[in-house]
């Protein structure tokens, strides 16, 4: 018997091992508890054994050699009725054990289906949010959430959502370093906060702006395939990439030649680092090509040295270039990043999703399925993937009736440079009391840093300086104009400024003082049937010294 017990104490142990350690907590401490109850049960029992085993062989032992037993010999048929007994109780806890180790499962079953169950906040365009347990939310129906104080089910309809976060988990700021999903083109795909990544990985930034972050093991014909921590292996078409990049490539001195590598592209192509591209740049289909892409494909290395050329393949053994004096493999080891020349992305059917990872992944979804068991999502490549759901941070709904004022600045927005009516920058002022001016940045501050207000970091939102006025044409299909605001916490102690909107040349909002430790708004302002909305940072108390200023999550709806 005490065999029995070492044998089983063996197996529970060895069954738990190889196991690789679960991704939801609460499962992994339930499951760590079970079975350190159950080695307990099972070393006390095996220790009761022993102890008679050790009386019943050394009592007959002592009496033959004339010592008084411990136990008497007259008495010995009543201590082996005793151990009779004591195997009895020992075989009934053993049955118990069995029995706990049999339902064990389905007990883990029920904890899981508890845990299954994703809480979440539903953003819309109404000003309160709707806070519960999702029931289900897909593109074609919209958002089924079941409330935390009523218990009731609402039905959301997927015009009204903005975004969709789970809150069953660290929020995005803990996981990632920033508030919410990072917004913007391929520029900004590497900047801080976009994953927890560990120097050996890359990121690919596709050309419509989705990031995945990974390793590249290697290549079919012409797709890239990179094995990503939520998705598995993910093939990805070599047309679809606009950069790949290591984690080193934000960090330090490769950080400023990944910059200088971004400024060299860009001034190739005949574009600015900043804003849309010019207006006489735009005039044909082949300049508002050479405004995204550029004429070659570019590697950077370790070193500095840029290789230029056509880049044939990415696989497992590194990038492959044609430099024109014959093709070349720069292996990973010596690559900081490449930026491939690329044609203007096709505008995506709306309404589509854009889902954050944990992992900082963010991934252009046209068709999206969310239950409490995970989610079923067909990317933008045509690829089919399945995510866990405690590895979603947010799903943002692009194409409903709000419309992010940061993702119409993105150069990749193919739906502003290619479309007619909606939402349209058309005239950037910026007046400096002393020096050159500043430009906008859409998603970052100022000084190209991520945007922090109050200690607080967003990804979405225009970093300015003062004076500054960003005009945008409404075309009178808009209702409202929601933003919060703030001097950004880059800026000094001397920041002061005066903040304006403009609805058709009528003042509609105005808040003075603004400094430097607190985020104001959000605001809503009335722009129905108005053609033209006006934003607006004035000189404040000291001109424009460390005025650097920061419109939080502007947004439009319909």
């Amino acid at each position: 018997m005490l065999r029995a017990c070492e044998k089983i104490e063996r197996g529970v142990f060895l069954s738990v091992l190889p196991k690789p350690k679960p991704r939801n907590r609460i499962l992994g401490a339930v499951e760590r508890g079970a079975v350190s109850i159950l080695s307990h049960a099972l070393s006390a029992a095996k220790g009761l054994f022993s102890r008679l085993r050790c009386i019943a062989s050394l009592s007959p032992v002592l009496s033959s050699e004339g010592m008084t037993p411990l136990i008497p010999h007259s008495q010995f048929r009543i201590h082996s009725a005793g151990r009779r007994t004591a195997f009895v109780v020992a075989f009934g806890h053993a049955a118990l054990m069995f029995t706990s180790i049999f339902a064990l499962p389905a007990a883990m079953a029920d904890v899981k289906s508890a845990v299954r169950e994703t809480a979440v906040d539903v953003q819309t365009v109404d000003p309160q949010a709707v806070t519960g347990r999702l029931v289900s939310f897909s593109l074609r129906d919209g958002a089924m959430v079941q409330t935390s104080a009523e218990k009731q089910i609402v039905k959301i309809p997927i015009a009204d959502i903005i975004r969709v976060s789970s809150t069953t988990r660290e929020s995005w700021s803990e996981v990632v370093g920033v508030k919410h999903p990072p917004a913007g083109g391929p520029q900004d795909a590497l900047a801080e906060g976009v994953g927890q990544r560990d120097r050996e990985s890359w990121t690919i930034t596709f050309t419509w702006g989705d990031v995945l972050c990974g390793r590249v093991i290697g290549a079919r014909g012409e797709t890239v395939v990179m094995e990503t921590a939520d998705l598995g292996e993910v093939p990805i078409p070599l047309d679809a990439i606009a950069r790949i990049a290591s984690a080193r490539a934000a960090t330090g001195v490769h950080r400023e030649s990944l910059q200088w590598l971004d400024r060299a592209s860009a001034e190739s192509a005949g574009r600015s680092t900043v804003g849309p591209p010019k207006a006489d740049s735009a005039s044909s289909p082949n300049a508002l090509e050479s405004a995204f892409g550029g004429e070659d494909d570019r590697v950077l290395l370790t070193n500095g040295d840029v290789l230029r050329g056509f880049i044939s393949a990415i696989d497992a053994d590194g990038i492959a270039i044609d430099t024109g004096i014959g093709p070349t493999t720069a292996p990973f080891r010596l690559v900081i990043a490449a930026r491939l020349a690329y044609a203007v992305p096709t505008a995506t059917p709306r309404p589509y999703a854009i889902v954050t990872l944990r992992d900082g992944a963010r991934l252009t979804a046209t068709g999206l399925e969310w239950a409490d068991e995970g989610v079923e999502a067909k990317l933008r490549t045509g690829t089919r993937v399945r995510i866990d759901a405690d590895r979603v941070v947010a799903v943002d709904v692009i194409g409903g009736r709000w419309e992010w004022l940061s993702d119409s600045l993105a150069q990749n927005a193919l739906e502003r440079f290619g479309r007619t009516g909606g939402c349209q920058l058309v005239s950037y002022e910026q007046s400096p009391m002393l020096g050159p001016g500043w430009e906008y940045l859409a998603g970052r501050n100022v000084l190209s840093g991520p945007i922090l207000v109050a200690g607080v970091p967003y990804d979405r939102g225009i970093g300015v300086h003062s004076r500054s006025n960003l005009i945008f044409e409404l075309n009178g299909e808009y209702r409202e104009f929601v933003t919060s605001f703030g001097m950004d916490d880059d800026s000094g102690p001397l920041a002061d400024v005066t903040v304006v909107v403009l609805v058709d040349g009528q003042r509609r909002f105005e808040k003075a003082h603004v400094r430097r430790g607190s985020l104001f708004g959000p605001v809503r302002v009335d722009v129905s049937h108005a053609g033209r909305i006006e934003l607006i940072v004035e000189y404040g108390d000291n001109g424009d010294m460390q005025d650097r200023f920061d419109w939080v999550e502007p947004g439009l709806i319909r």
